[in-house]
């Protein structure tokens, strides 16, 4: 109940009381009238004192929001000056820890109304199957437990009842007498407020003047706060101007530099294309240095027969792969070709085994990547790892492992890729550029690939050094070893021993390459150097070159 409606209860008590000489209404001031005398002196212009004020309709706290949930042991008091739906739903907090269901909350309602008493309410919940479960403890309730179960007994239940109505009664009484006392004090008030209400018309020209000359001052107060802050406004915009005009001077010089450097790249590249056609021209041409290598060649016949014997079981495979092919060929406009006929997988296998050498050796050469990977392992990654493309055998994953990285390789090949896995090493059957799409950016401390490049052209060459850029964290390391053309036996004989290779890729295009696409610090290593057997002649540079490069370049 809010104090409204306590006092049109308490106005109606006092009507009905014509007995009772002490609270007759003659001089009781209704509210209404004391709000319509404030109003009217306000219309009339009259200032009003500053007093005192009376709070005449201070609403009631949320007594939800107050109830104490957590107290170990609940009183029945404590729900005492909560009206119906309050103590349903307190109840259901208090003793069952959720809010009350539509159900039930609609169902106490309904009993509260029809006159059980709120201790049989919290009664049934406490003994409620969640009740129970909860156990909550509610000092008071074993009265409201006695007079429920008594009032199961017919006999007992109107006697029950009658102490109950006598008991409410003396409340009813003792809840007049506070009624009749509070009226009194109301009364009271009333007369105060009508002296208070004497006073603002006294002292309402007062008060006008002071709003007048606090409105004036709070005016141009208003005023010079506006003036200040238009020249704040101006300032900054000024400042903020001034601040973007840098920014764009930054910007125009930043575009310069970079335009700059980019045409430097350019007229590099240009050079280096310029050198390539020279070199040909030259080629083509001739030179008395190739008279002194043919010369030199001649020396040489220890060195081919070792070559010649190397082949000569190359020969005959060859052999048998081409009558086979020739075969197939008779055959292809009376027969569909079988796509599975020659096994690839199986053919490439056992060409880099007989070819690349063994396990041992090819650990024992990429034993020249052991510093950089010392330098990656000591920059702290939190899960140093490694992506291997073209892993074949699976040889630079186990060096990998055996530095503390998680490595997980990837082929096309499924004679490697099973060569890896019966090693115990994480390898994947997928083509490089796709399972390269699938990785998030910067996911990779260390991204490889050895003797992969040469077998892509130029477009897919350009995408999948893209994506291992993009999937290398910042500062991890970028591996790409290749057959180098710089060695003449190589880019004249041997690359072409490999029937997949593509092209041969310079060291200064696969670094402008990588550069390109954003790694600043590249590195060209020059591998595995080319021995000559039998012989202690010189060929120069263009026959003694090492016959592998590898392009080292950091993020």
């Amino acid at each position: 109940m809010n104090t409204k409606e306590l006092m049109m209860r308490i106005k109606e008590s006092r009507l009905g009381d014509n007995n009772n000489d002490k609270y007759t209404t003659s001089n009781f001031l209704d509210l209404d009238e004391v709000v319509n005398k404030v109003k009217l002196l306000a219309s009339e212009n009259k200032a009003l004192p500053v007093f005192e004020s009376i709070d005449f309709d201070n609403p009631a706290p949320n007594l939800e929001v107050g109830f104490n949930y957590e107290k170990e042991v609940l009183n029945l008091n404590d729900f005492g000056l909560l009206n119906d739906d309050e103590f349903i739903r307190v109840a259901y907090r208090a003793i069952l820890r959720r809010e009350a269901d539509i159900v039930g909350f609609q169902h106490y309602l309904d009993k509260l109304s029809k006159g059980e008493s709120r201790g049989a309410v919290l009664f049934k919940l406490r003994l409620s199957k969640e009740g129970k479960a909860v156990g909550r403890k509610i000092h008071g309730l074993n009265r409201e437990v006695f007079i429920y179960c008594c009032k199961k007994v017919p006999f007992v239940k109107p006697v029950i009842n009658l102490v109950s109505n006598i008991v409410n009664l003396s409340s009813l009484y003792k809840g007049i007498q506070e009624s009749n006392r509070s009226i009194y004090d109301l009364q009271t008030m009333n007369v105060l407020s009508q002296n208070k209400i004497n006073k603002l018309a006294e002292n309402g020209v007062t008060l006008n003047n002071l709003f007048t000359i606090e409105s004036q001052k709070f005016k141009n107060e208003v005023l010079n706060s506006q003036t200040q802050l238009d020249n704040k406004i101006a300032q900054h915009c000024a400042a903020s101007c001034n601040l973007l005009a840098a920014e764009n001077q930054k910007l125009v010089r930043e575009f310069s530099d970079y335009k700059s450097e980019f045409e430097h790249k350019i007229t590099r590249l240009q050079e280096l294309e310029s050198n390539l056609n020279l070199i040909l021209t030259k080629l083509e041409q001739g030179s008395p240095k190739l008279d002194e290598l043919e010369k030199s060649c001649q020396n040489l016949d220890s060195f081919t027969k070792e070559i010649a014997r190397t082949l000569l079981n190359t020969k005959d495979e060859l052999s048998k792969v081409t009558s086979n092919l020739k075969g197939l060929s008779q055959k292809e406009n009376s027969l569909a070709i079988d796509t599975n006929a020659i096994d690839l997988d199986n053919f490439y296998y056992k060409f880099e085994s007989k070819f690349r050498g063994t396990e041992e050796d090819v650990v024992n050469r990429l034993g020249a990547y052991d510093d950089i990977l010392n330098t990656i392992a000591s920059l702290g990654f939190k899960e140093p790892n490694a992506l291997d493309l073209g892993c074949g055998r699976g040889e630079w994953l186990g060096v990998l492992e055996r530095k503390g990285f998680t490595a997980v390789g990837v082929d096309l090949n499924e004679l490697m890729i099973n060569s890896c896995l019966a090693k115990g090493r994480n390898a994947i059957k997928q083509d490089a550029i796709e399972y390269l799409k699938q990785q998030q950016d910067s996911s990779f401390s260390i991204v490889s690939a050895f003797h992969l490049v040469e077998h892509l052209p130029f477009e897919d060459l350009m995408i999948f050094v893209q994506e291992c850029i993009r999937v290398l964290k910042p500062g991890g390391a970028l591996i790409f070893e290749t057959p180098n053309p710089e060695n003449l036996m190589v880019s004249s004989r041997l690359f072409y021993m490999d029937p997949t290779h593509k092209n041969p890729v310079v060291p200064e295009l696969l670094s402008f390459i990588v550069e390109y696409f954003g790694c600043s610090s590249v590195n060209v290593l020059r591998l595995n150097a080319f021995e000559v057997l039998g012989t202690d002649v010189d060929f120069g540079n263009l026959h003694n070159a090492n016959m592998d490069y590898s392009i080292v370049a950091r993020k």
